[in-house]
Parts: structure tokens; C-alpha cells; sequence
């Protein structure tokens, strides 16, 4: 039910026929909605959302080769609506969002995985990121963090605006828009040269990083997708957007796309 608290973790599996099979896996230690969540290698990480009562400073850890979850630190501060970004081996960035007062949240925090540890960054963002809710992030480079679209905490009001982010100097900058306005709420993924990001507004937005400029293709696989998330589960499809979003398939649907227009 969307906006409704949930523990549930599925696996969405696609097929060469082009069906998939849906299969549950070991719940969260929390029940959540409105979190981030993003996949490394072999794991996946949730923060931060919301259950029926407060807004959460959680984080935990799914390895999916053992089927299990673990608590690990918590954030400085409760969050949710934020964006969750990894930044090499290293390092990852809970961005923005709001507090459990739905307070605007101008903050940034850092999770190092080895000590498992948060710190609070000592970094002013420019207005249009503060309190961005849904915004979506990637680490554009080994020195910049990028951050696109997402809606106001006040106002609702969709952003076309572009950031880089320096996490070593903290310093910001303004970049090329993105082609159209959109709030994100799924892990973006690379391939070759490319950043590919799902948006509610039911269209792929591509980065492009040598032309460093954007653009949208309207794809009815993510229309569905999106809708799917929206009647059914918003959680549901947030677990979900680590086993969407894996490169291969990316690649393989932009490439059957390229040669149905060969044809």
C-alpha cells in the first residue's frame, strides 16, 4: 500500500522470454517507506524513511549471497525523502531530505564502510539543495558527487536543476539542466560513459558524461515500472531498484531498442 511501512524484500528477476519472476526474500530488521537504498556488489544498503510513527536514523545491510541482514550504525540525524549516493569503495553520502518534524534538511553525512561510522559534513549547500526531497545522485568522477532533479520540501515544486558535489573541498557547483523535470527515487546506474537514471515522470534521464548534457527517452518498460510501484508498494519497488538496475540489463534493453530501430 503505497505510503505504508513495510519490511517486505523481493527479488525481481527478468528472463530471456522478457517475463520475470518476483520472489521474497528475508524481511528488513525495519519496517520503512520513503528510505533510500543503494547496491554494491553482492549488497545492499538501506537508510533512514519513515514507519507509521517517526522518521528513521537506521542503516542496514542486506548480503544477498547469505540472505541476511545487519544492523550497522546509525545516521547523526533521522531522514527521509533523501538521496543515497556511494562514492567509490569507500565511502556513501545521505543527501538532503527531511527530518522527523518534516523539517527541510540541509545536511549532508558521510557512512565510511570500513569503520562503519557517520559524520556530519561541514558544508553549505546552494538554496535550491536544501531540503531537496527525492533528488537523484552518482558519483560522476573520483572528485564529484552529481545530484539532479527532486522536489521541494515546501512547495512540492519539481527541479530541473544540476549540482556537482565536491566531497574532499565540500564546493558546489551549478551544471548543464536536466532535459526535463522529474523527482528520482531509484539507484541511477553507468554504462558505457552514460548515466542512466529512472524518473517518476515515467522517463529514462541520460547523463552523458563526455558531452556532459542530458536527455530523456520516454520507455514504456519504466512507465510500467513506475506505476507498478505506485499502486502496489513504494517500499516493495525501492528493495527492488537494486535488482533492477543491474548494467546488463540496462545495456541489454538500450541495445534490442537500437536494433529494433536498425529494422
Amino acid at each position: 500500500v503505497h505510503g505504508v511501512s513495510l519490511s517486505h524484500l523481493l527479488e525481481f528477476a527478468p528472463t530471456k522470454s522478457g517475463f520475470a519472476t518476483l520472489t521474497e526474500k528475508s524481511p528488513m530488521t525495519h519496517s520503512r517507506y520513503h528510505h533510500a537504498a543503494v547496491y554494491i556488489p553482492n549488497l545492499i544498503y538501506v537508510c533512514g524513511g519513515s514507519d507509521q510513527f517517526a522518521t528513521l536514523a537506521s542503516l542496514e545491510r542486506y548480503d544477498i549471497a547469505r540472505e541476511v541482514w545487519t544492523e550497522l550504525a546509525k545516521m547523526n540525524a533521522p531522514r527521509s525523502c533523501h538521496s543515497l549516493c556511494v562514492f567509490g569503495d569507500l565511502l556513501m553520502f545521505a543527501m538532503f531530505g527531511q527530518s522527523s518534524a518534516n523539517k527541510c534538511l540541509d545536511s549532508i553525512e558521510r557512512y565510511e564502510f570500513l569503520t562503519d561510522a557517520w559524520q556530519t559534513l561541514d558544508v553549505k549547500a546552494p538554496d535550491t539543495l536544501r531540503g531537496l526531497k527525492h533528488a537523484g545522485s552518482y558519483m560522476e568522477s573520483k572528485s564529484w558527487v552529481l545530484i539532479f532533479g527532486g522536489t521541494d520540501c515546501n512547495s512540492s515544486k519539481y527541479y530541473k536543476d544540476v549540482h556537482l558535489f565536491n566531497p574532499i573541498s565540500g564546493d558546489f557547483k551549478a551544471v548543464s539542466r536536466l532535459s526535463h523535470e522529474s523527482l528520482f527515487r531509484n539507484q541511477p546506474v553507468a554504462c558505457n560513459g552514460r548515466i542512466y537514471a529512472f524518473g517518476d515522470d515515467e522517463n529514462v534521464h541520460v547523463y552523458d558524461g563526455k558531452a556532459k548534457a542530458w536527455s530523456h527517452v520516454y520507455n514504456k518498460l519504466i512507465c510500467l515500472l513506475v506505476r507498478f510501484r505506485y499502486y502496489s508498494s513504494s517500499v516493495s519497488y525501492t528493495h527492488l531498484r537494486a535488482h533492477e538496475t543491474p548494467e546488463h540489463l540496462v545495456c541489454r534493453l538500450l541495445l534490442e531498442k537500437k536494433k529494433k530501430k536498425k529494422k
